[in-house]
């Protein structure tokens, strides 16, 4: 019963953060904390981060501590079939912080738990400005999560989030670009069974795939290979994005021709202003 309170909180921040209501949010994942006995806290402790790092030095690290309790089931965790974590590969960057010593020596983080932590990750990206220190704070749940078996969902999501953070760095692009599509690959895959892969999308808040391949296609247009990104965003229909597109490949007036089918289906003001960038005749736009 529980385990019940407690993945019903947890749902129900993740449709809070739907709608961007932290405040909301953070009162349910309190609640299923307290309820699972999950604690941590943010702690230096020594470490390595690149291979050639000889000295270690304070990295922040994550402690996590589950208190037992009566009534709360933690089953055995089956990770076959979900998508691989890819190394970063690297000439200088380890994958993972290298720590001095074990934080969480032999403690396994139930699949309840996992989603109670993707869910704070989702509320602190939301929460908190978007700049190198979140990543630091970041980083740390993310791997600890993946250090775990998961299930599908859990998977996906935290994989999706590391890719989220490592998209910001030249050194990481890389591997954020490949793990973005080992996941797509995934989703056509005939393992695991999809009742296997849907029993976790609310607890994780696991975007639909088509979310999945603007975020790839995000990436790769920011690499440049604007023509991969341009037959993705034409296959999911992200109007604005293929304009976009277009337009850095010089191709105007298939922009126009775009912004014109789509004025015709369903104007809208943007679309307008979008339209009066690629002609020279002027339009009065009123609300």
């Amino acid at each position: 019963m529980k385990n019940i309170k407690a993945l019903l909180d947890i749902e129900v921040a993740q449709l809070y953060l739907l709608f961007r209501h932290v405040t909301k949010a953070k009162e349910h994942i309190l609640s299923a904390g307290e309820i699972l006995g999950v604690h941590y806290n943010l702690m230096g402790v020594l470490g390595k981060r690149t291979k050639y790092q000889v000295k270690d030095i304070a990295q922040l690290s994550l402690k996590v501590t589950v208190e037992e309790k009566n009534g709360i089931e933690r089953p055995e965790v089956n990770d076959s079939h979900v998508p691989q974590n890819l190394p970063l590969n690297d000439d200088v960057r380890l994958s993972t912080v290298e720590f001095s010593e074990e934080v969480n020596e032999k403690v396994s983080i139930a699949v309840t738990d996992q989603k109670l932590f993707v869910t704070i990750v989702q509320e602190m990206l939301i929460a908190k400005p978007q700049d190198e220190l979140q990543t630091e704070e970041l980083q740390p749940f993310i791997d600890m999560i993946l250090d775990q078996k998961n299930t599908y969902s859990v998977r996906v999501v935290a994989l999706l989030l590391r890719c989220k953070l490592e998209s910001k760095s030249r050194r990481t692009i890389e591997r954020s670009l490949g793990q973005c599509e080992e996941i797509i690959k995934s989703f056509k895959r005939e393992n695991p069974h999809f009742l296997n892969r849907v029993s976790d999308v609310f607890g994780t808040g696991m975007p639909p795939m088509w979310k999945v391949e603007t975020q790839y296609a995000d990436l790769l247009l920011n690499i440049g290979l604007v023509k991969n990104a341009l037959d993705i965003y034409l296959k999911i229909k992200l109007w604005e994005e293929v304009i976009v597109c277009y337009t850095i490949l010089k191709l105007r007036h298939k922009a126009a021709e775009i912004i014109q089918e789509q004025l015709d289906t369903k104007p809208t003001v943007k679309l307008w202003c979008l339209l009066g960038n690629f002609i020279s005749l002027k339009y009065k736009v009123t609300k």
